[in-house]
């Protein structure tokens, strides 16, 4: 009886095992961290008009750590180089003008954003 037992004891076990490696490399493409599970969702692309454009080819980026003319900086700082292009696009969208919008520029960040300083 106790040989009986044992070997049936025996048997499962290795079943077991069987069933946790099967499930193991069944399951190893589905991760939870597989690529297509994690990749990272790209962001708006942010589209300037030529007005916009314009005036951010006379400014430097403002966040203060990059040290690029804002028309080369795609820095996400904060004051950085995506933020003041959103802030221009969204000062020409609502109808003001170059010099409008280079006043409210300066205010905002500081004479020393401009390239040419007045």
């Amino acid at each position: 009886m106790k040989l009986r037992i044992k070997k049936s004891l025996t048997t499962w076990l290795i079943i077991i095992v069987i069933a946790i490696i099967i499930g193991y490399f069944l399951g190893k493409g589905r991760r939870i961290t597989s690529p297509e599970r994690t990749s990272k969702v790209k962001a708006p692309q942010l589209i300037l008009t030529s007005e916009a454009l314009n005036i951010i080819k006379e400014l430097n980026c403002a966040c203060g750590s990059c040290g690029e003319v804002l028309i080369n900086c795609n820095c996400n700082n904060e004051k950085g180089g995506l933020e003041m292009k959103r802030f221009i696009q969204s000062s020409i969208d609502a109808g003001l003008t170059k010099s409008q919008v280079l006043k409210k520029i300066v205010e905002k960040y500081g004479k020393i954003v401009l390239i040419r300083q007045k």
